[in-house]
């Protein structure tokens, strides 16, 4: 029989993306609303009427394999109002679901377990000081719930800090919010005073709506349900002050953030009550129950958003690209201990309603997809380029030469344009020491369906002085085969002299020798790519990881982009992203030239190096930041901690969704 599932509160930020987690995991799904009901989805119930709760619960949720998930929102009529809702309502439904066998999660926030600046996680059992009478009235509301529970379990109540996601209207959500503060800093004469001193865990409203029906399963699948926890909390691990989430959003934008000053204030301006510094909730008791904590990259998911507002609605779905797109499955990548078979991490790129939130893209397929509706010019060499009056003259080996009002440099990390520009004593590249070996093989689909089944896009295995990364690059129009790659590298000070490191001078066959030998105390499973691997499908010359940090440039008409300006290290997934997010800071900019020239006059010049240089010292602060980060990940990438947790958690960054 299909499962039953009541969400209370369900038109608001949370409420509808638990509704599109428990449809996605098949119940039948019933939502309420006092004012915008929508039947007989959407029901109308007041919860401050009993009555109402206990007809309600009768007609539709009958079953007792069901689950009511209640999310009372915070109430700004007044301290009754919030109690009434908070508390007494919570209460009546509580006991009317456990009355009638049906499992209830009770949604409380993270203001009722405050932590000490620096602190470890709060746990779910810790001793609790209140911030505020919102939060009182949180915690009252959980006492009612867990003793409507009693020794039967029949509700739980889970905690989750500030919340962010799909908006229908900004103020829904205060981190929304920061974005429309964002745009409010570029007004002329406008300083903004933006909190950097508390310090928050933003969670995505979709990760929350999983995590729900999670617990739900495994709470109604228990042999023992009295054994389970009562209070569980789920949160992301990124942190921010909302001052530092204003600074990420304005980067995105490639908007500057002149007009917003850092607040380091302690006292809550609107309330005058003052504020805790941290609030950290530990997801520990979810993940002892097997339940995935893993959370959306915070600053991946408003690229991504970005992205594709900034792209043509006709170019089609961006999924097209995805790397298992023939397949018909999401982008899912994992994390593995490559001894025991472990499972450090594993991360599904798309939402229970569906959303693509991160996507691994084949590079020539996703290039095809953005070439659409352009008239590129193929097999051109660039020869040097000359600034003339309002303009730039670029020369061809072939004899031909191009003229346009600007040249933006995007030709990779053997940048000839950046030679030119930084000359005559170009920036050398620097070497990071590490070791590469790397193999590409062709699958049948019996083979390339177990590498599915470890993990469809790709996966890393981490063992001692070692990590390999094996991934899926295409599948054929007849899903007969399939392309893989893997990518051995280990950390080795000799590699930073290639001309003189063993690998530049070894046979297929020996490079081949040598990865087997790192992987013969392999897990099993994780065995057969390897063994499937033929000495003429071992890649040479052996790639040389290099890196550059990117410099200043002339005031001019010349600009670099992307591995031009600030090739990094692939251990974060991040060079592709930063590319593009170059691309977007730089066209938008463009944009608000023309739109700014027009404004004054019609035909009036557009001021090239000013938009230029605006653009390259955004670029600059991120892009250096980057490679730093990615050169880091690359020299810790395959350390252990004494945990069991791999070191460098961001050594193949969470949200890698243009890898």
């Amino acid at each position: 029989m299909k499962r039953t599932a009541l969400v209370t509160g369900a038109t608001g930020l949370l409420g509808r993306q638990i509704i599109l987690a428990f449809e996605r995991g098949g119940w039948e799904v019933v939502g309420t609303e006092l004012k915008r009901a929508r039947p007989p989805k959407l029901r109308s119930l007041d919860l401050a009427k009993l009555s109402a709760i206990s007809s309600l619960l009768d007609e539709r949720v009958k079953a007792a394999d069901s689950a009511a998930v209640n999310r009372s929102e915070h109430c700004d009529a007044g301290p009754e109002d919030s109690r009434l809702l908070n508390v007494e309502a919570t209460a009546a439904l509580s006991l009317a679901a456990s009355s009638r066998k049906i499992f209830m999660i009770y949604i409380s926030c993270d203001v009722a377990s405050p932590s000490e600046p620096g602190n470890t996680p709060r746990e779910a059992a810790s001793s609790i000081r209140l911030a505020s009478l919102y939060s009182q009235t949180k915690l009252d509301g959980e006492k009612e719930v867990l003793a409507c529970a009693s020794d039967s379990r029949w509700s739980v109540v889970l905690r989750v800090p500030i919340l962010y996601g799909s908006t229908e209207d900004a103020g829904e959500s205060t981190i929304n919010t920061l974005v429309d503060s964002v745009w409010k800093a570029q007004e002329d004469g406008v300083m903004i005073q933006m909190d950097d001193w508390q310090v928050l865990y933003p969670t995505n409203t979709e990760d929350v709506g999983r995590v729900c029906q999670d617990i739900a399963l495994k709470y109604l699948d228990a042999p023992s349900r009295p054994d389970l926890p009562p209070v569980l909390q789920y949160s992301s691990e990124e942190s921010f002050t909302k001052f530092g989430i204003c600074q990420i959003l304005a980067e995105i934008l490639g908007l500057p953030l002149d007009g917003m000053q850092a607040s380091k204030h302690d006292i809550d301006p609107k309330s005058g009550i003052q504020k805790p510094q941290e609030i950290r909730l530990s997801s520990r008791d979810l993940e002892g129950l097997g339940i995935q904590t893993w959370a959306q990259d915070f600053k991946a998911w408003w690229m991504l958003d970005d992205l594709l507002k900034s792209t043509l609605r006709d170019l089609g779905p961006l999924e097209t690209c995805n790397v298992t797109h023939e397949l018909g499955i999401p982008t899912e990548f994992a994390f593995f201990d490559a001894f025991s078979g472990d499972t450090v991490r594993r991360v599904c790129g798309r939402t229970p309603d569906g959303k693509d939130i991160a996507i691994r893209v084949n590079r020539a397929r996703y290039r095809d997809w953005l070439s659409q509706y352009l008239d590129i010019q193929w097999n051109k060499v660039f020869s040097y380029f000359e600034e003339i009056e309002d303009g730039v003259k670029v020369y061809f080996t072939d004899g031909t030469f191009a003229i346009g009002e600007m040249l933006v440099g995007a030709d990779g990390i053997q940048s000839p344009v950046r030679a030119q520009l930084l000359g005559p004593d170009p920036p050398r590249l620097n070497i990071v020491p590490v070791g590469i070996i790397t193999g590409e093989l062709q699958l049948s689909r019996e083979e390339y369906e177990r590498q599915i089944a470890i993990a469809p896009s790709y996966y890393i295995l981490y063992g001692y002085g070692a990590r390999f990364f094996v991934g899926l690059r295409n599948v054929s129009e007849d899903k007969s085969t399939a392309q893989y790659y893997w990518m051995a590298t280990w950390d080795d000070y000799l590699s930073s002299d290639p001309a003189k490191f063993w690998t530049s001078k070894a046979s297929k066959q020996d490079l081949l020798d040598f990865a087997l030998e790192l992987t013969k105390n392999f897990h099993l499973r994780f065995m057969e790519i390897f063994s499937l691997t033929r000495p003429e499908d071992i890649m040479t010359p052996v790639i040389i990881v290099r890196d550059l940090e990117p410099r200043a440039m002339p005031s001019g008409r010349v600009t670099l982009l992307g591995d031009a300006v600030h090739p990094m290290t692939f251990f974060r997934g991040e060079g592709a992203n930063h590319a593009m997010q170059d691309g977007l800071s730089l066209a938008k900019r463009i944009s608000e030239a023309i739109a700014l020239s027009e404004g004054i006059r019609v035909g009036a010049k557009l001021d090239i190096p000013g938009l230029l240089k605006s653009y390259e010292e955004e670029m600059q602060e991120r892009g250096k930041k980057a490679v730093l980060e990615s050169r880091e990940a690359a020299e810790n990438s395959s350390k252990m901690g004494t945990d069991g947790i791999y070191e460098r958690r961001n050594v193949a960054h969470a949200m890698n969704y243009m890898k």
